[in-house]
């Protein structure tokens, strides 16, 4: 398994603050095309994992025509447009911490101005002030830098690609077998609706897919506290057992299908050499195609 940081991190070049999610698939792309050069990995079996967004980076990255992985693995991706996405997270929010309805309502209202101001305003000053006066407006206890701060991540080159995303334009194009996976206590992303929109997409892409909704598991992939193993005396969160069961299984799966489909030479020997006639060295190069 190959992890990097984000860009900008470590040794990572680049500036993360300004990239878009087409830019994290060009990341993806480049980890794909590294695992393939390397002497031990077969590079017919190499695949992406992502997780939130990562997964829809995964997709993304399978419906291109080149640099595709070989499989991808979904954990938690979305299936709605990214601005419908976000509302419905800042309203799970909201009725966490004690909102009532009329307030998610007002909220909500507020929020889909704010986005419509971004997506009217190409020019990134404009944009920001128009947004911190809306801010302000609504919310007068609210500081100007914390209006501020706001407003850039309102603004930013991610959030303006993210608002007009939907995944279900390139679904359609994913050109490898897809393992989706949700947890039905996700507050981020709702498994009913994104895990429905996306195998309606994936499946007119003729590629097999399998899906799992993980009853009371979180978007961390974590179950209810009360069943986290015991370590040292304290529960510990874990990645839920039962999804690393489907994982498990699946790439064992797909393993196994990937190497009975590479063709195999077989050697076949020389035919005898007439009677009296000089023996001659014969030698054949055999193609060794399937994984190791």
């Amino acid at each position: 398994m190959l992890r990097f940081d984000d860009r900008g991190v470590g040794k990572s070049g680049g500036d993360y603050s300004r990239a878009t999610t087409p830019e994290f698939v060009t990341d993806a792309q480049a980890a794909l095309a590294f695992l393939r050069g390397r002497p031990l990995i077969a590079p017919q079996q190499v695949g992406l994992l992502g997780h939130g967004e990562g997964g829809n980076v995964a997709l993304l990255a399978a419906s291109e025509p080149l640099e595709a992985p070989n499989f991808v693995v979904s954990l938690a991706a979305y299936g709605q447009p990214g601005r419908d996405v976000l509302r419905r997270q800042q309203g799970e929010i909201m009725r966490l911490i004690g909102a009532d309805g009329a307030q998610v309502k007002a909220a909500q209202g507020l929020f889909d101005q704010l986005v419509e101001t971004v997506r009217q305003t190409p020019n990134q000053t404009a944009a920001r002030t128009k947004i911190i006066s809306l801010l302000r407006s609504s919310n007068t206890g609210l500081d100007e830098p914390m209006a501020r701060a706001r407003a850039a991540q309102l603004s930013s080159p991610w959030s303006r690609f993210f608002f007009d995303f939907n995944p279900a334009t390139r679904l359609p194009l994913v050109r490898c077998p897809v393992l989706l996976l949700n947890g039905t206590a996700d507050l981020q992303v709702a498994a009913g609706r994104n895990m429905s929109l996306l195998q309606k997409g994936l499946r007119q892409s003729g590629q097999a897919v399998q899906a799992h909704r993980l009853a009371g598991v979180n978007h961390l992939f974590q179950d209810d506290p009360a069943q986290w193993p015991i370590v040292g005396g304290e529960r510990q969160a874990a990645f839920s057992a039962q999804g690393l069961t489907y994982l498990r299984d699946w790439l064992l799966e797909r393993s196994r299908l990937l190497k009975t489909q590479q063709p195999v030479t077989v050697r076949r020997p020389a035919p005898r050499p007439k009677a009296l006639t000089p023996l001659r060295s014969r030698s054949r190069r055999g193609v060794v195609t399937a994984a190791q």
